[in-house]
C-alpha cells in the first residue's frame, strides 16, 4: 500500500513531492474489496488522527480513488472498528481537581516576586510562544514554582489552548506522541514540565526533549521549572542546557515573613480555625516555604478535628513548640542510623568496598536519603563519596525490588524509618 500512500500524499501536498508526513506513513492500509481498513499503531494515535487528520485523509482518498471504496474502517491493532462502532473522540484531559485550583489570583507574593509573576501573566494573555519561549522558572523548595506552572497551564486552557503538563518528568516518556514531535505539536500548543532537574542521567529522555524543542513551532509554549539554580544542573546534556539558556530564565524567591503571615491567615479563614496573632507570627518565623507552613497548619487542623471542638491556645502552643523542636534530617544522620543498625561504619558506607553486607548498607542508606530528603540522583552520588548517578539509580531500584519481594527487607527498612 506504499504506492497508495504516495498518491494520497501527492494530492495532499499538491504535487510538491515534499517528504511524506509521519502521520500518513504510520497508517496501515488494507484493501478488502470495496472496504478500506485503516489500522493505527495505538489508540492514542487513533484519537489524534480522528480529531486532526481524518477529514484531510478522506478528502484525498475521494479525489485519488473516486467511488472506489464504499466503506472505511478505522481501528487499532487490538480492536479494528467500523464507522458504526467507532469510539467517540476523546476529550482533552482536564486537570486534576488540585491542579485546577491554581491561579495567579491565589498566588501570594510581595515585591521580590513581582517580576516573574508579571512575566507569566503577560504570557498567559498572549498566544502561546508569542512573547517568551522557552521559559525556565527556578527556585527553592516551597517557593511556589508548581503553583505558577499550573496557574499558567490553567490560563492557557481557559483560552482554549491544549497544553501538556508533566507533574513528573518521567511522565513525558508515557506520551506516545513524544516519539513523533510533529504529531505532538499538532496536538498541543504548550509543553509544561515540573522539576526538570529530575531528567539528570536519563539520556534517552533528554534526547527526546531536545528533539521536541528543536521541532517546536514558533506559536507553541515551552515552560519548565527547576529546583535550585539553573547553573547547578548536573548530568544534563550540554545540547539541552544551551537550548534552555537561550530562553527566559526567571528566579522565584522564597516567601518573606509578611507573605507567610498572609498565607497562614488565608488557610485559617478557609478552615475556620482561630489562631492568635502571636502564634501566627511564631509559625511564620519557623517555616521558610509554603509547603512547610501547610504541613504545620495541617497538624493544627488535625488536632482540632480529633478533639471535635474549637482548638484551645494550649493545643496551638503544643503543635508549634513541637514543630519548632523538630530537626530536619540530613544525610549524615541517616547514614549514622543505618551504620548503627547494620554494624558498619559511615566510612565503609562512603567507601568503595564491595563486600555484600557493605553494599547492602550503602544501598539502603541511598534509598532512605532519596525517600526522606528528596535528593536527586546526582546529589546523592556526591553525598556518597562522588559516586556515579547510575550507581545510585541501581541501588535504589535494587532496594525497591527487595521491598516488593522480601518481607525481611520490608521489616528492616520500616524499623530504620521509625528510628529516623
Amino acid at each position: 500500500m506504499n504506492s497508495m500512500k504516495t498518491l494520497l500524499w501527492n494530492h495532499i501536498s499538491q504535487g510538491s513531492h515534499a517528504r511524506m508526513q509521519p502521520w500518513l506513513d504510520a497508517l496501515i492500509l488494507d484493501e478488502q474489496g470495496e472496504t478500506l481498513t485503516v489500522t493505527f499503531p495505538h489508540s492514542f494515535f487513533e484519537t489524534w488522527f480522528l480529531q486532526h487528520k481524518k477529514a484531510l485523509f478522506e478528502d484525498a482518498l475521494s479525489h485519488v480513488y473516486p467511488q472506489k471504496y464504499r466503506a472505511i474502517r478505522y481501528g487499532t491493532h487490538e480492536e479494528p472498528l467500523s464507522p458504526a462502532t467507532k469510539k467517540p473522540v476523546a476529550e482533552t484531559p482536564k486537570p486534576s481537581d488540585t491542579a485546577s485550583t491554581y491561579s495567579f489570583a491565589t498566588f501570594l507574593y510581595n515585591d521580590k516576586n513581582t517580576f516573574p509573576l508579571s512575566v507569566l501573566e503577560t504570557i498567559a494573555r498572549q498566544r502561546p510562544g508569542s512573547c517568551f519561549s522557552p521559559v525556565l522558572l527556578s527556585g527553592a523548595c516551597g517557593s511556589g514554582k508548581t503553583h505558577l506552572l499550573h496557574a499558567l497551564a490553567n490560563a492557557c486552557r481557559t483560552n482554549t489552548h491544549n497544553v501538556y503538563v508533566c507533574r513528573r518528568v518521567q511522565d513525558l516518556a508515557k506520551n506516545p506522541l513524544i516519539q513523533h514531535p510533529h504529531l505532538f505539536w499538532d496536538e498541543y500548543q504548550g509543553l509544561f514540565i515540573d522539576d526538570l532537574q529530575d531528567l539528570a542521567g536519563d539520556l534517552a529522555l533528554q534526547t527526546r526533549l531536545i528533539h521536541c524543542i528543536d521541532l517546536c513551532p514558533a506559536n507553541r509554549q515551552l515552560f519548565f521549572t527547576i529546583l535550585g539554580d539553573f547553573s547547578h544542573l548536573t548530568n544534563i546534556q550540554e545540547r539541552l542546557t544551551t537550548r534552555l539558556s537561550a530562553g527566559l530564565l526567571l528566579d522565584l524567591a522564597l516567601p518573606d515573613i509578611d507573605v507567610r503571615l498572609r498565607f497562614i491567615q488565608q488557610m485559617c479563614e478557609k478552615s475556620q480555625i482561630a489562631i492568635a496573632q502571636k502564634h501566627m507570627l511564631l509559625l511564620a518565623q519557623h517555616a521558610r516555604g509554603f509547603r512547610q507552613l501547610r504541613g504545620t497548619l495541617v497538624k493544627i487542623m488535625a488536632l482540632a478535628s480529633m478533639h471535635n471542638r474549637a482548638i484551645a491556645q494550649s493545643d496551638i502552643e503544643r503543635v508549634l513548640n513541637t514543630a519548632s523542636a523538630e530537626r530536619i534530617l540530613d544525610s549524615r544522620e541517616i547514614m549514622e542510623v543505618v551504620a548503627q543498625k547494620m554494624h558498619v561504619t559511615i566510612a565503609e558506607i562512603l567507601g568503595k568496598q564491595r563486600k555484600t553486607h557493605l553494599v547492602l548498607a550503602r544501598q539502603i542508606a541511598m534509598y532512605l536519603c532519596r525517600a526522606k530528603l528528596g535528593l536527586s540522583y546526582p546529589e546523592l552520588g556526591k553525598v556518597f563519596g562522588d559516586k556515579d548517578h547510575s550507581t545510585v539509580i541501581y541501588a535504589i531500584k535494587k532496594i525497591e525490588a527487595l521491598l516488593a519481594n522480601d518481607p525481611s527487607m520490608h521489616t528492616l527498612v520500616d524499623e530504620l524509618d521509625r528510628m529516623l
